[in-house]
């Protein structure tokens, strides 16, 4: 699942990225994200205009434009992406453009389940510990949760039979690995 600062960061660096998937998380983080920045954007412009005396009509004075200018092709892109997730074309953006009922359309096609296969517009993102998916060549993927069970059980008191069998396993790796020999039969 990601977080505020990884859907972030992938809206920053993905901002030219029309094709691939973004996850439902990571769609409403960003926009969570942006909603506060436009308010912020709003509130500046708003108290510089209760403080200026001479009002500049050039657009390009005030935060908001630059806020919006800044952020509508990443927005777009992730827009298209979130909906590569959901299984549908990045077209399904223009329904914004239907009176009234556009908007809420979009945020409930935003809202909808992502696919749980790969699709045309890419592979399923990683969604933490769901399941394991198999390599090409028939194994199981790395689990990267494996490691934090090794910490937890460091202060456990190793076995007579797990030493003996960690130490064949070491002079096994060994002959193969650095003498290039063949590992013993027993």
């Amino acid at each position: 699942m990601f977080g505020p600062v990884a859907s972030f960061e992938n809206f920053i660096f993905n901002a030219f990225d029309f094709s691939g998937r973004a996850t439902r998380a990571e769609y409403w983080w960003v926009f969570l994200i942006r909603t506060l920045f436009f308010v912020a954007a709003v509130a500046a412009d708003i108290i510089y205009i209760s403080v200026a005396v001479d009002l500049s009509l050039s657009p390009f004075g005030y935060a908001t434009f630059w806020f919006l200018s800044l952020t509508l092709i990443p927005s777009l892109s992730l827009s298209a992406r979130r909906l590569h997730d959901a299984g549908r074309s990045s077209f399904w953006w223009l329904v914004n453009f239907v009176p009234f009922a556009g908007v809420l359309w979009f945020f409930l096609l935003m809202s909808t389940k992502s696919e749980d296969e790969d699709n045309k517009w890419g592979p399923m993102r990683n969604r933490g510990r769901k399941r394991q998916r198999k390599q090409k060549d028939g194994s199981a993927k790395h689990d990267p949760w494996q490691s934090y069970a090794v910490l937890v059980n460091a202060e456990k008191a190793a076995s007579p039979e797990q030493i003996a069998a960690q130490r064949e396993a070491i002079t096994d790796y060994y002959r193969t690995k650095v003498l290039n020999a063949r590992p013993s039969a027993g």
